[in-house]
C-alpha cells in the first residue's frame, strides 16, 4: 500500500514553522535559548497522558537528546509567562489553513455543538463556580465540532452552566450558511431568532414538553390532517414568524426502537396493576402470619393438653384433631405462597412492559430544521453524527488533562485546552487525506493516532528538521494506521445508557515518587 501524501506534509509543516516564527514576532516572544515553539512541543507533551509529570517530560526530551542546554524550571517559567492568545491563535490559523487546503473554505459545513463539565481546584474560585463545600471548582467547556473533518472548530471555557449563552459567544466561528446540530437542552425561540440573524441554520432535537411537540401530537392524532410519512417518520411544516417575515420550518418525528405489542397497553393501567398486585401480595403475607400464628398456638394446646388431660381416648382424639388442623395450615400457607409467587412472576412481567414501553418512548426523536430540503433520513442521519462530539469528549477526558485538571491557574488550564484541540485539529487533517486510501465500513483507530501523534508524529511535525527524511517518516507512521484500521461499528438500534462499573479510587492519583 503506498500513501501520497508527501506534498501535503511538506506544506503543512511550511505553513506551521510560519506561524509559529509570527508568534514570536508579533507578541514580541524572545527568541534567546528557549522559544514559543519549544513551549508548545513540551506543553503537547506534557499534555499527552493524564497521569504525566513535568519530571517525565523533561527526562523523555533529556533522553531523547532533544533539548540539551534547557532545563525544566525553564520550560515552567516560560508557559507561565505565555499568553492563552498564542495557543488560540496557532489552532485558528492551522483552521484556516485545512480549510483551504481541502477547497471547502467556502462550502457550508455541520457543526454539532455541546458542552462538558470540568472540575478544577478550588483555588481558582474566582475564575470559577465553587462546590457547596468549596472543595473544587467547576467550569463548563462548550465545543463547536466539525462533524464531516471531526474537528473542534471552537473550545469556550466559562463558569456559567447556560449552554445557550456559551453557543452564543462562539457565534464568530460559525460561517452564515453552516448548519448548527444540537441536542434538547438548546432549543429556545431567542436563540433560534438568532440563528435567522446570522443567517445559520439549524437542526435541533426539541423537549416533549415543548409547545410544538404538543402540536405535532394534536395533529398526528386528527384523521382529516394529512401529515407525510416516510420511512419510519413522519414530518409537516409549519409557518414560524420571525419580526414581519414567515420562515418555513419543517418539523420531524421518528423513533429508533419498536415492538408490534406496545400500542396496545396502556401505561397508567399497567401501573395501576402493579399497585394492586402489591396490596395482595401484602393481603397474602398478612393471612400467612395469622395462619402461623395459629399454627403456633395448636402446638402449644398439645402440650397442655399431654400435661392435663388423663383420659387417653379424648387427648388422642384432640391431638388427632389438632394434627389435621395443622395440616390443613400448612397446606393453605402453601397455596398462599404459590399464589404470592405467581403475583410476582406476573408483576416482574408488567414491569418488563413498562420498561419497554420507557425504551420505546425514549426512542422517539423530535426534530426542528429550517433546511426543509433535506429528506426525512438525512435529518436522521445527520442527528445521529451528532454524537460524535460525545466521543470526542470522551476521548479529550480518557487520553488528555482534561478530566480532573490540577493546575493552579486558569492561563494553565486554557493552555491544556488549546494544546488539546491542536491535536485534534491535525487528527483530523490527516485522517481526511487518508480517507481515500480507508475501504468501505474500515476506521482508523483513533486511540492509536492520538498515541502516534504524540509519541512521534507531533515531535516531527513540530520540531524536526525540513528535510525528505523527516517527510517520509511522517509518510511512513501515517501508513502504519491505514494497515491498522478497525470495522465501523453498523450497530442499527440504539441500546440504553447503562452505569459502568466505578473505578479504582486511584484512578487518578499522580503518582510522583
Amino acid at each position: 500500500m503506498v500513501l501520497n501524501i508527501k506534498e501535503k506534509i511538506i506544506k503543512l509543516k511550511k505553513f506551521l514553522n510560519s506561524v509559529f516564527k509570527n508568534v514570536n514576532k508579533e507578541n514580541c516572544i524572545r527568541n534567546r535559548k528557549i522559544d514559543f515553539l519549544d513551549v508548545f512541543y513540551f506543553i503537547n507533551l506534557y499534555n499527552s497522558d493524564p497521569n504525566v509529570t513535568y519530571d517525565k517530560i523533561y527526562n523523555k526530551l533529556i533522553c531523547e537528546n532533544t533539548y540539551k542546554d534547557i532545563t525544566k524550571n525553564a520550560f515552567i517559567k516560560k508557559r507561565n509567562d505565555l499568553s492563552v492568545k498564542h495557543f488560540e491563535f496557532v489552532n485558528n490559523e492551522l483552521l484556516k489553513y485545512i480549510y483551504k487546503d481541502l477547497e471547502i473554505s467556502n462550502k457550508p459545513r455541520y457543526l454539532s455543538i455541546d458542552s462538558s463539565n470540568l472540575c478544577f481546584l478550588s483555588k481558582l474560585s474566582n475564575d470559577f463556580k465553587s462546590n457547596k463545600h468549596n472543595t473544587y471548582t467547576n467550569g463548563h467547556l462548550s465545543c463547536l465540532y466539525d462533524i464531516d473533518l471531526q474537528i473542534p472548530v471552537n473550545y469556550n471555557l466559562s463558569e456559567s452552566s447556560n449552554e445557550r449563552d456559551l453557543l452564543i459567544e462562539q457565534f464568530s466561528y460559525i460561517k452564515p450558511g453552516d448548519v448548527l446540530i444540537a441536542d434538547r437542552g438548546y432549543y429556545s425561540d431567542a436563540l433560534i431568532d438568532k440563528l435567522i440573524y446570522n443567517k445559520i441554520s439549524f437542526i435541533f432535537r426539541v423537549k416533549k414538553s415543548e409547545l410544538k411537540v404538543k402540536m405535532f401530537e394534536q395533529l398526528d392524532s386528527k384523521s382529516d390532517i394529512n401529515i407525510i410519512s416516510e420511512k419510519n417518520s413522519k414530518h409537516y411544516f409549519y409557518d414560524y414568524k420571525y419580526g414581519d417575515q414567515i420562515i418555513k420550518f419543517k418539523f420531524v418525528k421518528y423513533q429508533t426502537y419498536f415492538d408490534k405489542n406496545i400500542e396496545k397497553e396502556n401505561i397508567d393501567e399497567l401501573k395501576q396493576q402493579i399497585s394492586s398486585i402489591k396490596i395482595n401480595i401484602e393481603n397474602s403475607k398478612h393471612m400467612i402470619t395469622e395462619l402461623y400464628k395459629e399454627k403456633k398456638k395448636i402446638i402449644e394446646d398439645n402440650k397442655i393438653i399431654n400435661k392435663n388431660i388423663n383420659d387417653d381416648k379424648s387427648r388422642k382424639e384432640i391431638i388427632k384433631n389438632n394434627v389435621s388442623l395443622k395440616k390443613n395450615i400448612t397446606n393453605n400457607i402453601k397455596k398462599i405462597q404459590k399464589h404470592i409467587d405467581l403475583c410476582l412472576k406476573f408483576n416482574n412481567k408488567i414491569k418488563e412492559k413498562i420498561n419497554l414501553i420507557n425504551k420505546v418512548n425514549d426512542s422517539i426523536y423530535y426534530i426542528i430544521t429550517d433546511k426543509i430540503e433535506l429528506s426525512d433520513d438525512k435529518i436522521k442521519d445527520l442527528y445521529k453524527k451528532r454524537w460524535e462530539v460525545e466521543t470526542h469528549f470522551r476521548f479529550a477526558k480518557d487520553k488528555f488533562k482534561m478530566r480532573t485538571m490540577e493546575s493552579k491557574t486558569s492561563n494553565i488550564i486554557y493552555q491544556n485546552i488549546y494544546t488539546t484541540q491542536f491535536i485534534f485539529i491535525l487528527e483530523g487533517y490527516f485522517e481526511t487525506l487518508m480517507s481515500n486510501e480507508i475501504k468501505k465500513n474500515k476506521k482508523i483507530n483513533k486511540a492509536s493516532f492520538i498515541h502516534l501523534l504524540h509519541n512521534y508524529l507531533i515531535k516531527h511535525i513540530l520540531i524536526s528538521k525540513n528535510n525528505e527524511k523527516t517527510y517520509n517518516l511522517i509518510n511512513n507512521i501515517l501508513l502504519t494506521l491505514i494497515k491498522n484500521i478497525i470495522d465501523v461499528n453498523t450497530q442499527i438500534e440504539s441500546k440504553p445508557r447503562l452505569k459502568k462499573r466505578p473505578g479504582s479510587k486511584w484512578i487518578n492519583i499522580i503518582v510522583t515518587t
